[in-house]
């Protein structure tokens, strides 16, 4: 059954933290400073940007080889669904094999066929995650980074695939910037404006949201990045994984 999924892959679901993240929170950032990477938080996402899985057996070992060779904080494959028939495929699950790392799966929607979502890998077992129930089958997921020693900073992994999932999001967008959370995620690129329009109704302007400008201008989905003023974004690469899979890198100060 669809309920089954692994529950290695899925954690709990989680109400939202709002307490802030450690190092002079009470100051406010100073504009125009200097790049800091110390205190630069490099989030990854692996994918072509269609919100279709683009993980196969035959990409297995080229996309696990780049996960290996890959120090970002939060790693991401986006779009590694889940199908829920026989046999079960389940290429997160496999990649995160080969590639040494430990699986959490975040729901986005679903299918008669399969969970729509994404795949975090962790360096380390995970003794307890818990997700927050956003719409559906649509999940956020807390992720707390140490940037370096002294400095741990909050994120949260968000994806879109409809124009309701994000206007039931209004409350979680407002406790992300009260808490200074970082949070990042994939949409689809004609619901761009409607994340804008909700976010401008919600806060008092003291935000930052990027939109990601990849090379493909007309792909079907789009990374954003949503927090507070206390975060910049400092960077964007993009690099060949294999076929059509690319590995995006951001890079975002907490100031």
């Amino acid at each position: 059954m669809k309920k089954q999924i692994n529950l290695y892959l899925i954690a709990s679901f989680f109400c939202f933290l709002i307490s802030g993240c450690s190092g002079n929170d009470n100051e406010e950032p100073e504009p125009g400073t200097e790049w800091d990477k110390t205190r630069t938080a490099r989030v990854s996402f692996v994918s072509d940007l269609t919100g279709n899985n683009p993980f196969t057996a035959h990409n297995y070992n080229a996309v696990s080889s780049a996960i290996k060779g890959n120090d970002s904080h939060v790693v991401i494959l986006d779009r590694a669904n889940v199908t829920y028939g026989t046999p079960r495929i389940n290429p997160g699950a496999n990649i995160a094999v080969l590639a040494e790392r430990f699986p959490i799966f975040v729901p986005v929607s679903t299918t008669e066929t399969e969970y729509r979502g994404s795949v975090l890998l962790y360096e380390k077992p995970v003794p307890e995650m818990e997700q927050t129930i956003v719409a559906d089958a649509c999940r956020m997921i807390p992720i707390t980074v140490e940037i370096k020693q002294g400095l741990t900073v909050r994120t949260a992994l968000l994806s879109f695939d409809s124009e309701n999932q994000i206007s039931v999001s209004a409350n979680l967008f407002r406790s992300a910037q009260t808490s200074s959370t970082l949070v990042t995620g994939t949409i689809r690129r004609n619901l761009v404006p409607t994340l804008e329009s909700l976010i401008s109704t919600l806060t008092d302007g003291t935000y930052t949201l990027e939109i990601i400008e990849n090379s493909a201008k007309n792909s079907e989905y789009a990374i954003y990045l949503f927090g507070s003023m206390k975060w910049k974004f400092r960077d964007f690469t993009e690099g060949s994984v294999s076929g059509n899979i690319k590995h995006f890198l951001l890079q975002v100060e907490f100031l």
